[in-house]
Parts: C-alpha cells; sequence; structure tokens
C-alpha cells in the first residue's frame, strides 16, 4: 500500500507485549504506576495501564485528545490509536501520512477522528480507525482541527479556516468551504452544533455558524487570544495574554462582562457543569461565576487542570504533584508526588476521569473510588435560570447583565454583526 494510506492493524502489533491492563514495559520506559496503595490517599484507584504503540527510541506521542469514553492518541511517527477510555483496551492503531511529518491536536466527535499530518487532513472512521478520506489542506495547518456534527474545521497559516463536510457525496463535496480572519489561530478551534469559535493571534473571538442563516461576530479583545474558546448555552467565553476573560452573547458577540485575573494566560478557559475556571501563567487558579463575572475564589501554586468530579478538581501544582481542591472553595484537599506527572499533561473536560501519560506512551487512568461508573460533563452546559412563565429578562441594549442578577436571554431577532471574515 502506498506511503499516506492506512497500514491498519488488526491482529498482532508491534510491542504487543506492552498493551494491556498491567504493563510489563513500564520499568523500560521509566513510567511510574501509581499503586493503589498511594492512590488511596487521595480517595482514588488506579483503573488500568496501558503502553501505547510507539517506539522511545524513535518517536513520541506528541498529543492525546478525550471524547465521550475513547482516548486518541498521535506520535509524531504517524501513528494514531484508539483506547477505551473505561478499560484501556486498544481498539485500532492507524498509520498515516509520513513519519516525522508535522502533526498537530487531534479532533474525535462520535463518528469521526480527524487528524493532520503535515499538510493532509485524514478523516478516520471512530469504531475501525478506516480511513474514510484524505485531503490536502489549502495551506500549512495553524492549529489542530474541530469536529461538529457534520463538518471539519481546519485554521490555517495566515488567518484563514477550511471547513468541509464530512459526508461526500458529490464531487463539490470535495470543495472548502474557506473564510478568514485577522490573525493566526492561536490553539483549535470549538466546535459547537454548527458553528465554530476560534482566537486569533491578533486578539479577535471568531463566531462561524454554517447555516442558511449566518450567525457570525467578530469581537476585539485587549491583547492576543490565550487559547480555544469555551462555551456554557448561551454564552461564549474567551481570555487574552494580557489575563481578562470575556463573557460574550453567543447570538450578537456583545460584551455582557469581562474580568481582569491580575496575570497573563496562556491556557484554554475550563468551563463545565456550570462553572468557569482560568489558570495563569504564574500558577493562580480562579473560579469565575459566569453570569455575573464575579471572582469566587483563588488558590495559588497550580499549573494545569487535568478533571473534575462532582465535588473535586485534579490539577497539577508548580511542584509537579498531582493535586486535589475543592470545587466550593478552591481548598486544598491533598496531593501526591507522582514522578512524570509535569511531563506530558492530559486535559479531560468529557469526564471526571483522571489520565496521566508520559511521551514515550505509558498512560494510566485514576478514578475515585466511590465512583465506579464515570461522570459525563455535558458538552456546553446551560446556565441560563428558566424563564418564568414563558418570558425571560432581554439583555440590556450594551450587552451587559441585567442589574437584577438574571441570565440576558439571547434576541432572535437581533441581527447578526456585519461580515468580519471577507470573501
Amino acid at each position: 500500500m502506498s506511503t499516506g494510506m492506512l497500514r491498519f492493524v488488526t491482529a498482532v502489533l508491534p510491542l504487543a507485549a506492552c498493551f494491556g491492563f498491567a504493563s510489563p514495559c513500564s520499568a523500560q520506559l521509566g513510567a511510574d504506576l501509581v499503586s493503589n496503595t498511594v492512590a488511596r490517599q487521595l480517595g482514588l484507584e488506579r483503573m488500568w495501564s496501558t503502553q501505547l504503540r510507539v517506539d522511545p527510541t524513535r518517536g513520541r506521542v506528541k498529543y492525546v485528545t478525550i471524547h465521550r469514553g475513547l482516548l486518541v492518541a498521535q506520535t509524531d511517527r504517524g501513528t494514531v490509536q484508539a483506547v477505551d477510555a473505561e478499560t484501556g483496551r486498544t481498539y485500532w492503531v492507524a498509520e498515516i501520512g509520513r513519519a516525522n511529518a508535522l502533526v498537530q491536536q487531534p479532533a474525535v466527535n462520535d463518528k469521526y477522528v480527524a487528524a493532520i499530518n503535515g499538510g493532509d487532513l485524514f478523516l478516520l472512521d471512530r469504531s475501525t480507525g478506516a480511513v474514510r478520506w484524505q485531503q490536502r489542506l489549502g495551506n500549512s495547518p495553524a492549529t489542530g482541527p474541530a469536529l461538529s456534527a457534520d463538518r471539519v474545521f481546519v485554521p490555517l497559516d495566515g488567518g484563514h479556516v477550511e471547513s468541509y463536510k464530512l459526508e461526500r457525496e458529490r464531487i463539490l463535496d470535495n470543495v472548502p468551504d474557506r473564510f478568514s480572519g485577522t490573525g493566526g489561530a492561536t490553539q483549535p478551534p470549538l466546535a459547537v452544533a454548527n458553528r465554530v469559535l476560534w482566537t486569533s493571534t491578533n486578539g479577535y473571538v471568531y463566531s462561524r455558524e454554517q447555516t442558511k442563516e449566518l450567525i457570525q461576530f467578530r469581537f476585539r479583545m485587549n491583547d492576543e487570544g490565550a487559547g480555544t474558546p469555551a462555551y456554557l448555552t448561551p454564552f461564549v467565553y474567551a481570555a487574552s495574554r494580557a489575563g481578562v476573560v470575556y463573557c460574550l452573547n453567543e447570538v450578537t458577540g456583545l460584551d455582557v462582562w469581562h474580568l481582569a485575573v491580575g496575570q497573563s494566560i496562556s491556557q484554554p478557559l475550563v468551563a463545565l457543569e456550570g462553572m468557569l475556571f482560568a489558570i495563569t501563567e504564574t500558577g493562580d487558579m480562579v473560579r469565575i461565576d459566569p453570569l455575573a463575572g464575579r471572582q469566587l475564589w483563588y488558590i495559588g501554586g497550580i499549573a494545569n487542570f487535568l478533571s473534575a468530579s462532582a465535588k473535586r478538581l485534579y490539577v497539577t501544582d508548580l511542584s509537579g504533584r498531582l493535586t486535589v481542591l475543592d470545587t466550593a472553595s478552591g481548598a486544598r484537599l491533598g496531593s501526591l508526588e507522582i514522578p512524570g506527572l509535569t511531563e506530558f499533561t492530559i486535559r479531560n473536560t468529557s469526564s471526571d476521569r483522571i489520565y496521566l501519560a508520559t511521551s514515550t506512551g505509558m498512560v494510566q487512568c485514576l478514578r475515585e473510588i466511590t465512583q465506579p461508573k464515570p461522570i459525563e460533563h455535558v458538552p456546553g452546559f446551560a446556565i441560563a435560570p428558566k424563564p418564568k412563565e414563558g418570558a425571560a429578562p432581554a439583555a440590556p441594549a450594551d450587552g451587559s447583565a441585567p442589574a437584577d442578577g438574571s441570565t440576558p436571554a439571547a434576541d432572535p431577532a437581533a441581527p447578526a454583526a456585519a461580515n468580519p471574515f471577507g470573501s
């Protein structure tokens, strides 16, 4: 089979001895498994561990994505691997593109996996790993793609974003929709229903929706975008590198509120189950009221977000320890020294499971002892209170929150902003 096509593995895999729950390769690769004796100090247990298909003498795992029970890893040698996020069992391994080609963060939805290798976009079947189609991009990719239910969006160098249909029935389905912004995307975009949201190096937040009635806006922040926007119905949240968090009306793009957290931000915001968090470059973690834009609590010394359960946040601190915070107050509940923890961070906003990995492919999953079934976080969790007697308070003309603290209702008659994307 020619280079760049799928070399799909269904039977015996190289490094087969490294797969499974108890990985005998962990000592060889220098990755320490978290024993249950140690994990129980934080009320946790290790569910599974596995070794991804990577030759540590030649390649490294570059990205890991979690989506609705599936863990997808991509290496710098052209390997994409799908693992059951609850058992650690490998579903499939696919070889795409060229070894040592530039790769980006893969994207996953309920049917497909989108992966980039060099200047090519690959759409793989989520269940089998088979390549559905391969597409040469119009320019070098700036970030990883985003998947909606029926489209894949890829930001390119120069500020353009290409959009391709997932299901191709006609020749014209191979032709992308292309729209442009000012400045390149800073991190992979966020797909919400038929809409794609992204921030740019020139400080803009963009919204583009693939519908007959085009809804789109462009909002200017005070500095370069800090990362992928976040979404809680009916608001879009974005942060600037200067440390300002913005809440925007999802229809009009008007500034509902903004909050300066005091330090630079480079990580994406975390929005789940009606909660909003920001982590600064100096290690300050702030919980923000997503309706009013107030700081609810602050704690220092935090490096990265890992996952969240009903009452706990799991993070890494600046010393490289796995740390547990109380969701309501931000208080530290405990921490553990885990060798190699800071080498590779997996942010899981899909469930409460904690995934730890190394660049050489050792992955392990921890869970709360009292939580045998995963807590699945609802994407775009609605934070608007239910309107009384069928009516909701209208948003003020300036887009700010109503004085009574209620959620502004999106005005269905509000016109979309003028086309900010150019041709």
